[in-house]
């Protein structure tokens, strides 16, 4: 995996994901628990991970395993 795909801030197009995040907050179930404040808090959980764990160099994830983890955090 190169350095450039190893960023995270080169994977994720934000432009699309923030309309996508609301798409994702109007199609969850009220619950005071599993709700969309959750989704968002495993999401970012599972970003610093990535991102600061430097984990996916050693596992060698490419860009779709790591939209892969981001996203099953998120629903």
């Amino acid at each position: 995996i190169d350095s450039k795909e190893n960023d995270l801030s080169n994977i994720i197009d934000f432009s699309r994901l923030k309309p996508f995040t609301f798409f994702v907050q109007e199609k969850y179930i009220k619950n005071p628990y599993h709700n969309h404040v959750h989704g968002a808090d495993v999401f970012h959980n599972l970003f610093v991970i990535l991102y600061y764990s430097q984990i996916s160099k050693k596992v060698k994830f490419n860009s779709y395993d790591i939209s892969a983890i981001l996203l099953s955090g998120l629903l």
